[in-house]
C-alpha cells in the first residue's frame, strides 16, 4: 500500500509542478495580468513543495494525511500527460487570455488539485492535516480565484476536456 501512497505522491507533485509552469508561462504571455498568474504559480510551487515535505517527512513515520491525495493514480497520470501536452501547445500557439483562463479552471477542478483544494479547506480533525493546512495557509480556491478572474474579465467558461 505504502508504493500506491508513494505513487499517489509522485504523480500530485509533478500536478502541482506542472500547473505552476503552466501559470508562469500565462504571467510571461499575458504581462497586465502577471500578478495573478504568477501569484498562483508561487501558490502552486508551495503545494508541490507541502507534498514533497510530507512524502520525505511523514509518509515513513505513517502520518500523511490520505485525504489530500486523488485515490486513483492513472487518473493523475492522465491529468499530468495532458497538462505537458497543452502547455507544449501553449508554448506554441497564440494564445488568448480567454484560452488561459479556461485551462487554468480546468486544472484547479482536475481531480488531484481537487483533492488537495477540498482538505486544505475542511475542519481539520487530524493534526497532521491541521499542519499541513496552517503550512499552506492561504494558498487555496484557485478555481474560486479562476471563476472571479474571469467573471471580472467576461470570459465565458468552456468545458475543454
Amino acid at each position: 500500500m505504502e508504493s500506491k501512497i508513494v505513487e499517489l505522491l509522485n504523480q500530485s507533485i509533478a500536478l502541482e509542478l506542472n500547473a505552476a509552469k503552466m501559470y508562469m508561462l500565462f504571467s510571461t504571455k499575458f504581462p497586465e495580468e502577471h500578478a495573478f498568474w504568477w501569484e498562483l504559480s508561487m501558490e502552486e510551487e508551495n503545494h508541490a513543495s507541502l507534498l514533497r515535505s510530507g512524502r520525505d517527512f511523514f509518509l515513513s513515520q505513517d502520518l500523511f494525511p490520505e485525504e489530500i491525495l486523488c485515490n486513483k493514480v492513472s487518473i493523475l497520470e492522465a491529468t499530468n500527460v495532458k497538462l505537458e501536452e497543452v502547455y507544449g501547445q501553449c508554448q506554441k500557439d497564440n494564445l488568448t487570455i480567454n484560452d488561459a483562463a479556461n485551462i487554468a479552471l480546468w486544472i484547479e477542478t482536475s481531480a488531484g488539485e481537487y483533492h488537495f483544494q477540498t482538505a486544505m479547506s475542511k475542519n481539520a480533525d487530524d493534526k497532521m492535516l491541521d499542519i499541513f493546512q496552517t503550512l499552506n495557509n492561504d494558498d487555496k480556491d484557485h478555481a474560486l480565484r479562476v471563476k472571479v478572474f474571469m467573471r471580472k474579465r467576461g470570459i465565458e467558461e468552456k468545458k475543454l476536456f
